[in-house]
């Protein structure tokens, strides 16, 4: 499991994103999608919402990550930043 963010309307543009970078990138996201292969990923929206700043998206992604506990058990590798409010 990866969680992560997107400020698109359309959250297929950020899938997109993903799916071409797979291939150079060398985070455990990229790492694994080269390993299993594309078919081997399910992409999900778990939330749509507006969010007021980036700081309350950030958080509302931080706690998704706490909940799902992907940095041990899945393949994101931090929290996103801090940003003030």
């Amino acid at each position: 499991r990866y969680i992560g963010q997107t400020t698109r309307m359309n959250p297929d543009d950020r899938r997109q994103e993903h799916l071409d970078d797979y291939v150079k990138g060398t985070n455990k996201l990229y790492t694994e999608m080269r390993r299993v292969g594309i078919d081997g990923f399910k992409f999900k929206v778990l939330l749509r919402k507006y969010y007021p700043s980036f700081a309350a998206l950030d958080r509302q992604e931080s706690l998704f990550i706490e909940e799902y506990n992907t940095i041990e058990d899945g393949l994101n590798t931090l929290l996103p930043p801090k940003r003030e409010l």
